[in-house]
């Protein structure tokens, strides 16, 4: 197999039932969240800053309720998302009232989706009907994403096959699950709650 072959997908098209492309073969899959650009944001000041204020007060990781200990459980910790000091918010504004100075951020802003972490990071015997059940509303994922403030619009997927086929077979899941193994302890996604 050739590794450096990794497909993405959009959680917006996925939404809208657009699974074209996605393979029903086994594979390794990265979720992770992509910064969307909305029209208004290079025309109006006031719009471009309530957006890179929501971008930055989103939280990039969430755990919580986790017992530590017999006497000590963590409620909740939050990962990134911390709101803007007062002297930061006023150098937002200034900044935000060059036409230019906005379409620059934009494409800056753009080119970070390259590094976002990834959120969420498993392994199938069947990639798209894996993406599909990850969409509904009462998965665990679709609960995680709407925790942090986020949509289905808000994340991309990498994946890739293992396989040239959809496979039940004892040595492919056994590939699989150290291959997801290899990529959630490399990659550190807060939202896969089952550890590979």
């Amino acid at each position: 197999m050739n590794y450096d072959k990794w497909l993405t997908g959009e959680g917006k098209a996925f939404v809208d039932g657009d699974f074209e492309g996605v393979p029903q073969k086994a594979g390794i899959y990265i979720w992770k969240r992509i910064i969307s650009i909305p029209d208004s944001v290079r025309n109006e000041s006031k719009a471009f800053t309530e957006w890179i204020t929501s971008i930055i007060e989103t939280p990039i990781g969430l755990l919580e309720n986790k017992y530590l200990t017999d006497i000590i459980t963590l409620m909740e910790l939050r990962f990134g998302g911390k709101p803007l000091s007062e002297t930061k918010q006023n150098t937002l504004r200034a900044f935000s009232k060059s036409p230019n100075n906005r379409s620059e951020a934009v494409r800056f802003i753009k080119s970070l989706n390259a590094f976002t972490p990834p959120l969420y990071i498993g392994e199938t015997n069947n990639l798209q009907r894996r993406f599909k059940d990850h969409l509904a509303a009462d998965s665990d994922l679709t609960r995680y994403i709407q925790k942090l403030g986020m949509d289905w619009q808000d994340l991309s997927v990498k994946y890739i096959t293992i396989t040239d086929q959809q496979v039940d077979d004892v040595e492919i899941k056994e590939k699989l699950e150290f291959f997801e193994m290899i990529s959630q302890r490399m990659l550190g996604p807060f939202g896969t709650r089952r550890s590979g």
